[in-house]
């Protein structure tokens, strides 16, 4: 811990808006679901990811996310609407947030946007496909 947590509630709190923010504790997987889903934004300050797999679940569910940049999907997501992608600077952090719940967002166009891109790009049915032709270069180029 580098103290991202503290910094980032500091920050919310001169901003006035640490009253609509939940840090939730380790979930289990059976309770993974209902907190992206119930969820109006998903947070992964993380120091170092290196794919990002609880940024595709939240996604899937229709969750909008906010990552750093040492998260290993990152270059994926800097342009897709819906997902931000910031430095791990707690105002950079707090700023977001705070531009965030100032927008209203459509919370249908929201999932609808995300499950898309979550199915076209990160599907079992994507994600295998992709994992067969880097087998077969591996195979055959060998």
């Amino acid at each position: 811990d580098d103290n991202t947590k503290s910094n980032i509630i500091k920050k919310c709190k001169s901003f006035d808006i640490l009253r609509n923010i939940i840090f939730l504790p380790s979930t289990t997987p059976s309770e993974l679901i209902g907190a992206y889903s119930g969820a109006n934004l998903f947070l992964l300050p993380s120091l170092h990811e290196n794919f990002g797999n609880v940024v595709v679940e939240s996604m899937a569910c229709g969750c909008p996310v906010v990552i750093s940049n040492k998260v290993g999907l990152h270059r994926e997501l800097e342009h897709l609407k819906f997902s931000w992608v910031i430095d791990r600077n707690p105002n950079a952090w707090a700023d977001q947030l705070n531009q965030f719940m100032a927008n209203k967002f459509s919370n249908k166009l929201i999932r609808k946007s995300l499950t898309k891109f979550i199915e076209e790009n990160y599907s079992i049915k994507i994600t295998s496909a992709k994992m067969e032709i880097i087998y077969k270069e591996i195979l055959y180029n060998s």
